[in-house]
């Protein structure tokens, strides 16, 4: 009975070492692949992906400047623009009769409109 065991061992070790010695070629074989594949890119195919990640960076930064640029409020001369045209074209306002007015005046006179405009909506 012992010796039934004892040979059971030697066989269930023997399968053992046999499934690890097969692991541990997959392992090389795998290991060799990926070697083989990171060697295959030539330097005018990693000239290529460098220019288009170069290229996708840049658009990348472009596209966030003009973002930022879009986020800014407008400046008092651009509100004071945007006010005017809209009291001239919607309240009746002439050019000439705003031109000397303060920004703070304007101001106060598109508040008005816009409420005026609430109101009516």
């Amino acid at each position: 009975r012992a010796r039934q065991e004892e040979e059971a061992n030697i066989a269930l070790i023997e399968t053992w070492e046999d499934i690890q010695a097969k692991v541990d070629a997959d392992y090389q074989l795998i290991e060799r692949l990926h070697a083989e594949e990171h060697e295959q890119f030539t330097d005018a195919e990693k000239d290529k992906l460098f220019m288009e990640f170069i290229e996708k960076r840049r658009k990348f930064f472009a596209a966030k400047r003009d973002e930022d640029r879009r986020k800014k409020p407008p400046t008092k001369a651009q509100q004071r623009s945007i006010m005017t045209t809209y009291l001239k074209s919607m309240d009746g306002w002439k050019p000439r009769d705003l031109k000397n007015k303060s920004f703070a005046k304007i101001k106060e006179l598109f508040d008005k409109a816009m409420e005026r405009n609430k109101e009516l909506c």
